[in-house]
């Protein structure tokens, strides 16, 4: 008990001489302006389902191959939700034929993605391996 009241005062130490600025959104939203949301499909070989995809680019390798990292939901209530990390190759942005404004967020990414389902912290060895090729299908920014 005396650990955690000491740790509670030195937190509160620290946070009482921490200065704060006002946050502007817009400055927030300017640093993100590049990050791109993407939306597609993955099918997991290990147990033969298609899944949904959501992840956001990490690393950029070349030009056409990225990585990406996101959440995978999943269709069945016994598989869970996870997460994955997506390695993708670029091969067709309609926003380079097109110019429509809804169509331009349309492109084309396979790609392969591996990851976990039901995510056990206390036994991180007893998660469920996913694993498959998947394809972005949609593409936004904010």
């Amino acid at each position: 008990m005396k650990k955690v009241l000491l740790i509670m005062a030195l937190f509160m130490g620290i946070c009482s001489i921490s200065h704060a600025e006002p946050l502007k959104i817009g400055e927030v939203l300017e640093k993100f302006s590049d990050v791109a949301l993407e939306q597609g499909i993955a099918y997991n070989v290990t147990d033969s389902k298609i899944n949904y995809l959501s992840t956001i680019e990490i690393a950029k390798i070349s030009d056409k191959i990225s990585i990406e990292g996101g959440y995978v939901g999943s269709s069945s209530e016994e598989q869970g939700h996870g997460v994955a990390l997506v390695v993708s190759l670029d091969l067709l942005e309609l926003k380079d034929y097109i110019d429509v404004p809804i169509l331009n967020l349309i492109k084309f990414q396979p790609g392969f993605f591996v990851g976990f389902t039901s995510i056990n912290g206390h036994r991180i060895m007893e998660s469920e391996e996913i694993w498959g090729p998947s394809v972005s299908l949609i593409s936004f920014s904010w």
